[in-house]
């Protein structure tokens, strides 16, 4: 007996890229695992399926097909980690005793503070601070330290 999903022609490609590998797709055979789930391991429902319907039903397709179909209450989902990310409150804007001298993007020098000092796009250009792209005080004003993301169960 040959498997109903099998495509023997050529010509009969399947529709989807799995249909041939999926036991799954064979009429009664989802019926019949919710007949079983109850009364049987799922190696037992495996042997059971592989023999009825003359199809490869292995173990853990039986487990995760029961997971999809929430057919499964003695397998407590696994807590998952996940990463809480927190922003920092903004602090409120300072006024900065730093006349910006308000140049031009094309006017800017290549160490010229890249802070944009007005609503005109506008920047600083004073002097940058050493590893920054600011001048010393408007670098104290953006800047925040990195901090590690916290982990908390879900």
């Amino acid at each position: 007996m040959t498997h109903p999903a099998t495509f023997t022609h050529p010509a009969d490609p399947p529709k989807h890229p799995n249909a041939t590998n999926s036991p799954w797709s064979i009429p009664g055979a989802v019926k019949r695992l919710g007949e079983l789930w109850a009364d049987h391991s799922a190696t037992q429902i495996a042997a059971i399926l592989t023999q009825e319907f003359q199809a490869e039903f292995s173990r853990n397709s039986i487990v995760g097909k029961l997971r999809r179909l929430r057919l499964t209450t003695d397998i407590p989902a696994k807590p998952r980690l996940t990463i809480v990310r927190t922003r920092p409150e903004a602090a409120p804007l300072q006024c900065i005793e730093v006349e910006a001298l308000n140049l031009s993007l094309a006017d800017l020098p290549d160490n010229g503070c890249r802070y944009i000092a007005g609503d005109d796009h506008l920047f600083c250009g004073h002097p940058q601070q050493e590893r920054s792209s600011y001048c010393p005080d408007h670098h104290k004003l953006v800047w925040l330290p990195a901090t590690p993301p916290k982990r908390r169960a879900a």
